[in-house]
């Protein structure tokens, strides 16, 4: 089975978009962890879909974190070019 929610495109340049299968939007929060797990970004009440911009960050691999209110949580490694 597919996951809900994908990340796209990986690598990124400047943002990365969140996106659902489903046809709802919906509200998530959205972390960003550096690869030595320092948290750099942290957004709550994000709609799906969404495009996130990360200009200005280091080139290198990075994990996003999704939380859904009812507890569903994804996570995805994405390289920053």
């Amino acid at each position: 089975m597919l996951p809900d929610i994908t990340v796209v495109p990986n690598p990124f340049q400047d943002f990365i978009l969140v996106q659902s299968r489903r046809i709802n939007f919906r509200t998530v929060q959205i972390q960003l962890h550096e690869m030595y797990g320092r948290l750099i970004f942290d957004q709550t009440e994000v709609t799906i879909p969404s495009k996130i911009y990360f200009p200005d960050y280091s080139p290198g691999m990075y994990l996003v974190t999704i939380k859904e209110d009812d507890g569903k949580m994804y996570q995805f490694n994405v390289m920053k070019n």
